[in-house]
This record gives structure tokens, sequence and C-alpha cells, in this order.
């Protein structure tokens, strides 16, 4: 019998739209069609006709890799450090990156995202 669930984070959807997507419908033993493919790339790349789609709040269309990690220039270390003492546990199972300092949270070359623990 196959499992009956799966981890989706959605900054791995964000970043990997097709792989994780591709990912999902074997899980759910679906095809991934020429049409899905299209969807995918079409939705998470922003590539459109109309450019003011991409800004519009309600929009299914994005670079999603552009703006998965958006939150960090707008939230500030004293609110992640509030975050990371109140969800820490849940942060590090789901392999979410601790910042120890705001030197680390603000030098954008610290992911948050780490490999997902074996366990889940």
């Amino acid at each position: 019998m196959w499992n009956r669930y799966t981890l989706v984070r959605y900054e791995d959807l964000a970043l990997h739209p097709e792989s994780e997507v591709r990912r999902l419908y074997t899980f759910l033993h679906l095809p991934y069609t020429v049409k899905v493919a299209n969807t995918v790339f079409t939705h998470t790349f922003g590539f459109v006709a109309d450019q003011s789609i991409l800004v519009h709040p309600f929009s299914t269309f994005k670079n999603s890799s552009a703006t998965v990690f958006a939150w960090r220039k707008s939230l500030p270390f004293t609110k992640v450090e509030k975050i990371q003492e109140e969800c820490g546990s849940v942060l590090e199972a789901y392999g979410y990156r601790m910042f120890p300092s705001p030197r680390h949270y603000h030098h954008l070359q610290y992911t948050p995202l780490l490999p997902l623990p074996s366990t889940l």
C-alpha cells in the first residue's frame, strides 16, 4: 500500500515548481501531462503577455521563485527571533533554518531552507 500523505513545503513548490508538481502527481498516481506542464510553467515563471497580471494580489500568475522569500525584506529580525522562540521545534522539524543573529538573517545567501529530515 502506498503512503497516505506527503509533505509539501511552499518554498520547495515555489522554487522548484516542475519537480515538486511531478513528485506530487507521482504520489497521487496521476499522469503528468503536457497540459499540466504548461500550466505549471505559465503560472510559476511569470511569462505573461499582460505584465499587470503579475502584480494583482489575487493573480495565480507569479514568478514564484522571485517572491518566495520576499518577506525577508520587510519582516524585522526582532519578529523572526520571536517566531523562532515560539515555533523553533516545528521549524527545525520541517527543515527551516534558525537565524542566530540579524547578520545571518539579513545576509540573503543564508537560505531559510534546510534539507528535509529523512524521518518525515
